[in-house]
């Protein structure tokens, strides 16, 4: 469960709420959503939080990487 919205950053406009999602997806690249701004009409102000619609990784891709790195692996022991 993410923080309750008066806990959350609050952003003047959408630009720095953009660039702070920015710098949360390059300093913590693996997340399984995306980083972004969102409109909170309750402060009237910006937020930054994951996106529950739209997922940054196929999770049945991932189910497969395993697979592919012991593929790997092994081919470079031939």
């Amino acid at each position: 469960m993410g923080k309750k919205c008066k806990q959350k950053v609050r952003y003047g406009n959408y630009e720095v709420a953009l660039e702070n999602a920015d710098r949360y997806m390059t300093e913590i690249p693996l997340t399984f959503t995306y980083m972004v701004p969102y409109y909170c009409q309750q402060h009237s102000c910006y937020h930054v939080g994951h996106n529950q619609t739209k997922r940054k990784y196929d999770v049945n891709l991932l189910e497969t990487i395993p697979n592919v790195i012991s593929y790997i692996r092994s081919a470079s022991n031939d």
